[in-house]
């Protein structure tokens, strides 16, 4: 059977990359969602059986009305496709109260679904297809450091790895078992990320078919068998030159693949001109805009531009220039003026003596012969 398995969501992640649009929402949750509903369709055609997202399903803790309604829609549709479908809690989706916590994912109306799972705590579930092939999943939430009554970053990292292994245990040995959280793996030291996240050792899932984690928005492959997912979506411009996968996990053949998420593109422009006209510095900002393909592209651009020249560089005209090149959305246009060289005669100081100094500093200067040699003269009666 075949297990895919999706990273961090972020529903509500729009970061200035989106504008309204039509039904009350933005631009960026349409783009969240037609790249979910990608996903679904690819599941369908690759004949996944189970589907796993690794959390932060929202960006934030209590999400709007519309981004939970866009989520409902995206989850229905795995339903509707039969596939069994696990939502488990990221950090984002965890709100503290007390000695306890909520998850907004407990108010999704998807949870009534057939075939659809939210996970709050953790959890090993066993799973079969219609031809009887079958895996165990062993699915943990975010968890923190509050949720272990041992203190230090260490000692709490020793409490989830034997967590790991005793979701290991009550798996069936049977049938391939593979781990899927919302953590980060611990690669060298505890303080790595800042010294307050519970970090996993990889080794602790030696005995697993593979492990996959989502928290990190890079996807990237940790060890043989353990995984980031890497986030779903380009969330900001830092992630711009980074390609999105989702990872399906095989039981037959007992492997990982991924497969590339197709995203709309984050384009960062950045140029200097040197021009000594507002007229030439557009021209070559202009042709500049013009050397990239930007279509259906959300851009940020800066453009540097000399102090004497900006005032008068028009950024109507840039902003044109940039949705005629087929630019989807501007999240962001600077215009930075640069200061202009001055460029010093620096010789006269490697001269010996005053009076030499001075004669140097004369020649430098728009003065009639006259007037140099009647300074030079009095110099020469002051400096001896």
């Amino acid at each position: 059977m075949k297990v895919a398995i999706c990273g961090d969501v972020h529903f509500g992640a729009i970061f200035g990359l989106g504008k309204p649009n039509s039904s009350g929402g933005n631009t960026r949750l349409d783009d969240y969602e037609n790249t979910f509903n990608y996903i679904v369709d690819k599941c369908v055609e690759l004949g996944v059986d189970a589907f796993v997202q690794t959390g932060d399903l929202f960006e934030k803790r209590n999400p709007s009305p519309i981004e939970i309604g866009i989520a409902d829609r995206c989850i229905r549709r795995l339903s509707s496709a039969n596939i069994a479908t696990f939502i488990i809690m990221g950090n984002h989706d965890y709100k503290r109260h007390a000695g306890t916590y909520t998850s907004s994912l407990s108010s999704l109306p998807a949870k009534h679904y057939p075939s659809i799972r939210i996970l709050t705590s953790p959890e090993t579930v066993f799973v079969s297809n219609k031809v009887g092939e079958r895996i165990n999943l062993a699915l943990m939430p975010f968890r923190d450091k509050r949720m272990y009554s041992v203190k230090g970053t260490k000692e709490c990292s020793e409490a989830y790895e034997e967590e790991v292994w005793n979701m290991l245990e009550e798996s069936n040995k049977k049938f391939p078992t593979i781990f899927v959280g919302h953590n980060f793996f611990y690669e060298g030291s505890y303080n790595q990320y800042g010294g307050s996240e519970v970090l996993i050792k990889p080794d602790a899932f030696r005995n697993y078919n593979a492990a996959f984690m989502g928290h990190l928005h890079g996807s990237r492959k940790v060890n043989k068998n353990c995984y980031y997912t890497g986030s779903m979506e380009r969330n900001n411009f830092g992630e711009a030159g980074e390609t999105k996968y989702f990872f399906i996990y095989d039981t037959v053949t007992d492997s990982v693949s991924k497969h590339e998420i197709p995203t709309r593109d984050l384009k960062n422009i950045e140029f200097s001109t040197k021009a000594e006209s507002a007229v030439d510095a557009e021209k070559e900002i202009f042709e500049k805009i013009e050397s990239f393909e930007l279509s259906d592209k959300i851009v940020k651009a800066k453009f540097f531009i000399k102090e004497s020249v900006i005032s008068m560089v028009s950024k109507n005209k840039i902003e044109s220039k940039l949705y005629e090149r087929g630019c989807y959305f501007l999240s962001r246009l600077i215009l930075e003026s640069t200061q202009e060289e001055v460029v010093r005669d620096l010789s006269p100081l490697k001269s010996e003596g005053d009076f030499e100094l001075f004669k140097k500093f004369l020649e430098s200067q728009n003065l009639t012969d006259s007037k140099k040699e009647s300074l030079i003269k009095k110099a020469s009666e002051i400096m001896g």
